[in-house]
This record gives structure tokens, sequence and C-alpha cells, in this order.
């Protein structure tokens, strides 16, 4: 799922959870404020929790 991201928020996600960046430092990588990147952080995981209801909604289905 989090392949299927936008570049921006897989960057700010892959950073933080798999390189254990901080926002900060993501924040000055990105070349954005620290309350952009906890934005793009937020919108991110409702992306994934969205994309993970819609493959179970799927899998019931049937």
């Amino acid at each position: 799922m989090v392949e299927r991201l936008p570049e921006r928020e897989r960057q700010i996600i892959v950073g933080h959870y798999y390189q254990q960046m901080s926002f900060v430092e993501l924040a000055g990588l990105l070349g954005v404020g620290k309350a952009r990147v906890s934005q793009l952080h937020g919108q991110a995981l409702r992306r994934i929790r969205g994309m993970y209801e819609e493959t179970n909604a799927m899998e019931w289905e049937w």
C-alpha cells in the first residue's frame, strides 16, 4: 500500500517509519516546513487506512 501512495507521501512514510527520520529531518530533506510534513503524514495514513478498508471490504463481498 505504501508503494501506491503519491511520491511525497511515500517519501515521508518511508523516511519516518523505515529510516527513523524525524519530521524536522524530513522537512529539511523535502524543502518544506515541519507542519507540512505533519499534514502529508496524516494524509498518507488516512489514504493507507482507506486502501486497507477497501481491500478488506472486497474480501467480504464474495
